[in-house]
């Protein structure tokens, strides 16, 4: 966001030299002058950038050494790449979000067609939203996640030549690539659509599980878990945290919105400090290394996400980087879906030090178990009642 601020500072600057220049230095200029300031002034946020080399997000850090250290292990772990998420509360919605949609986009296909099928049945299945606006755009969403499974485009033709006034399109367009950029722009729809689906999904199965106790993974139901962080239970929760758009994700989000989706979730987390190992938390479809995948059956999409102090962005293992929008793996051949770099799960450094996170693990149960045993009142558990293990979700708490 600083660098969005600063790149509009200076075209305006630039903008206000030009139009000093075309004024011959005296007040008054042309309207076509003036046009040239306004434009420039006026930024349109990126929702999602480009998959960039992790060198980049090493360089940004580069006078942190022990940062530095935490890149270069993710990219001994296999990862390749990683995508700047524009962060304005929503980022973990938006990269869960569209880092299914490019997996399914990238995915051969029957299994495109399959998970397309699936992510839609999904969304129409979930509350829908109330106002016409946001309706109408769900409607259209739906409609490309449909062409994406039945023909493998996200853009039909028209579209794709509606938008080539606003970005410049190459003859042939894979449907990664048309993903992008109908996501890049803020202005598009399909953006906060998506966004309202994610948090609708992660809010009706909160609701819909609250009072069951294995649904949390821990033994404990959400509706516990909430009155230990200080809700009023789970609608109160979904009521103040999961709904209200621009609100950061926290706390049960992590755990409901891959389940919500039927996927997995690897979250890296980057903090500036300490340590130079990564710990990594599993959320969601196969999170437990002790629940493989059943004998037969398709393994989940796998969205892997990097947290820094407050926003996530994309991260992309290396069979999982694309190259002019196709899954590309190292050898140059076309990459099977990735799962979680490094090996066995068990191998993974862990919020609780265990060597594995499932479920809602990296919550503090015991506190929230406490609360449930003495009927403690709203609140009287603290600041929201986490394992510290190390990393500590506080942070992902406050994460976008």
């Amino acid at each position: 966001e600083m660098a969005t601020a600063a790149a509009a500072a200076a075209a305006k600057e630039e903008a206000r030299r030009r139009l000093v220049a075309a004024r011959g230095g005296h007040a008054g200029g042309s309207g076509a002058a003036q046009a040239m300031v306004t434009a420039a002034s006026t930024v349109v946020p990126c929702n999602v950038g480009p998959q960039e080399p992790l060198s980049t997000l090493a360089s940004e850090f580069k006078y942190n050494a022990a940062f530095v250290e935490k890149v270069s292990n993710l990219e001994k772990r296999g990862y390749a790449a990683w995508r700047r998420i524009r962060g304005d509360g929503n980022c973990l919605y938006r990269a869960v979000g569209f880092g299914l949609l490019e997996q399914i986009a990238a995915s051969p296909g029957h299994r495109r067609e399959r998970l397309a099928s699936g992510l839609r049945r999904r969304l129409e299945a979930s509350t829908p939203p109330v106002e016409h606006g946001p309706l109408a755009a769900l409607e259209r969403l739906l409609t490309h996640i449909q062409r994406l499974g039945v023909a493998g485009r996200w853009d039909d033709v028209n579209t794709a030549t509606c938008m080539s006034s606003c970005f410049p399109l190459p003859r042939e367009e894979s449907a990664v690539a048309e993903l992008e950029r109908s996501f890049r722009d803020s202005r598009n729809g399909l953006d906060l659509a998506l966004i309202g689906c994610m948090r609708r999904l992660t809010a009706d199965h909160l609701i819909a599980h609250a009072s069951d106790d294995e649904a949390s993974g821990c033994g404990i139901s959400y509706d516990t878990i909430c009155e230990a962080q200080g809700y009023r239970g789970v609608q109160d929760f979904c009521q103040r945290v999961v709904l209200p758009e621009g609100t950061e994700a926290e706390s049960l989000v992590m755990s409901a919105l891959p389940v919500a989706l039927g996927i997995s979730l690897k979250i890296a987390f980057l903090d500036r400090v300490g340590a130079s190992e990564v710990p990594f938390c599993d959320y969601g479809a196969g999170a437990s290394a002790s629940s493989p995948p059943r004998s037969g059956t398709e393994e989940p999409p796998e969205v892997h996400v990097q947290l820094r102090p407050g926003h996530y962005d994309l991260l992309y293992p290396g069979g999982a980087a694309t190259r002019g929008g196709a899954c590309i793996a190292q050898n140059g051949s076309p990459a099977p879906t990735a799962r979680s770099p490094g090996g066995v799960r068990g191998q993974d450094a862990s919020c609780d030090g265990s060597g594995e996170v499932s479920g809602v693990g990296a919550f503090d149960v015991g506190a929230a178990a406490t609360a449930r045993a003495q009927q403690v009142p709203p609140g009287a558990q603290g600041s929201g009642g986490y394992a510290g293990g190390g990393v500590g979700l506080d942070a992902a708490r406050h994460g976008s």
